[in-house]
């Protein structure tokens, strides 16, 4: 029997009616008390890997964690978009914990410690990381 692949997006919306149901139906109430705001305590700054997804592998539910990803969980002085995120958590939703996350295999920091040309944007992103 051929197996039949879904679009990449048909299979997210997929998901995400799974999971919206299957939410639901363990508490009916989970969305409505999401919609009223969040109060994490901790910001985390991780890598944008798809692998490293921080409410799984931390097994917490949406609103447990302020996150913050990128390629190599770098943070820039000048990057105004990791400021905003700091900023945000620790002054408006009071986080009391930054956690910054790397892990194994990490591709952003194995391209960091090489001398390979990159291209200009990630180049320009992992300077600083191979400085």
């Amino acid at each position: 029997m051929p197996t039949t692949h879904l679009d990449p997006i048909d299979h997210l919306l997929a998901g995400n009616r799974v999971y919206a149901a299957r939410t639901s139906s363990r508490n009916p109430n989970a969305f409505t008390d999401l919609a009223k705001g969040q109060s994490p305590e901790i910001l985390w700054i991780g890598c944008a890997d798809s692998r490293i997804p921080e409410t799984t592998v931390c097994h917490c539910k949406p609103g447990d964690i302020f996150v913050h990803r990128n390629i190599a969980n770098t943070v820039h002085a000048d990057d105004i978009n990791a400021a905003s995120v700091v900023e945000y958590a620790v002054t408006f939703l009071k986080v009391r914990k930054v956690v910054v996350c790397g892990h194994t295999k990490c591709g952003g920091a194995n391209a960091a410690l090489g001398d390979a040309d990159l291209g200009v944007t990630l180049n320009t992103w992992l300077h600083p990381v191979r400085e």
